[in-house]
């Protein structure tokens, strides 16, 4: 599966499975010390279903020491603004699902209920 990699300040959004005419695009926010391969199967089931699968990887680095330093919660939510904003540009008629895990969970929960931002749906996965 070829992994496509956007760049912007301190984070990375990688591309697991595309579907440009998709039933929508989930939004991954992973756990510390986890790593996108772990999502790899989750992404090509998606594809199979039209569903595109986008992950932000700043929050949790594929390795644990190399996670970007956040000075704050505000920073973290800003980092999911510019990664939700560029999976919006890449898939802007496509209903968008903002999914986290462990600790992207809990970013996840407070970011939604904080910046509210437009989604069709909210994931939090061990939010513990």
């Amino acid at each position: 599966m070829e992994v496509e990699y956007q760049r912007w300040p301190g984070n990375v959004c990688k591309s697991l499975g595309t579907s440009r005419k998709g039933q929508g695009v989930v939004c991954l926010v992973h756990g510390v010390g986890e790593h996108i391969g772990r999502y790899q199967a989750d992404g090509k089931r998606c594809q199979v279903q039209a569903i595109s699968w986008q992950v932000l990887t700043s929050v949790a680095s594929e390795d644990p020491m190399d996670s970007a330093p956040y000075p704050n919660l505000e920073a973290y939510f800003d980092d999911i603004d510019l990664f939700l904003a560029e999976v919006t540009r890449r898939y802007p008629d496509q209903p968008r699902f903002l999914y986290g895990h462990s600790m992207g969970a809990i970013l996840v929960l407070a970011y939604t209920s904080v910046r509210q931002p437009p989604l069709a749906g909210v994931i939090a996965t061990a939010p513990d």
